[in-house]
């Protein structure tokens, strides 16, 4: 009985495992922010002239 005291993995590994939890919801919610700006403006601000070109291209000739 000559070991000392056991170290507090749970209370660790529950404190950590929470706070990757919310990082993880910050990091998804900054992804989806950046997703939009990044990616989705962009290609709607492409198609969209493209798609209206064309449209308009196959009906007037």
């Amino acid at each position: 009985m000559g070991h000392g005291p056991q170290p507090r993995r749970i209370d660790i590994s529950g404190i950590v495992s929470g706070y990757v939890l919310r990082l993880a919801r910050e990091s998804i919610v900054a992804t989806r922010r950046w997703l939009i700006g990044a990616v989705i403006v962009p290609v709607i601000g492409i198609l969209l002239p493209v798609i209206l070109l064309l449209t308009l291209g196959a009906g007037s000739s």
